[in-house]
């Protein structure tokens, strides 16, 4: 993982931020990634979701990983 300077202490790890959804019937990865403005495949790897698989279920709830 990346790491930052802060404060002067070098090691400081970067942890990602994520927002919570939970799946409605309808949604589609493709469909949150444009709303949320993030890449399919880092929704995809959030949620250990197999490259080769889209599926996901109402009521699921996901790691929508946050824009900085």
């Amino acid at each position: 993982g990346g790491e930052i300077e802060l404060n002067g202490l070098p090691g400081t790890p970067v942890l990602p931020t994520y927002r919570r959804h939970t799946v409605k019937r309808g949604d589609t990865l493709g469909k949150l990634a444009r709303r949320y403005r993030v890449p399919v495949s880092r929704i995809r790897e959030a949620n250990d979701i197999p490259a080769n698989s889209s599926r996901i279920r109402a009521g699921q709830k996901l790691k929508i990983p946050v824009s900085e």
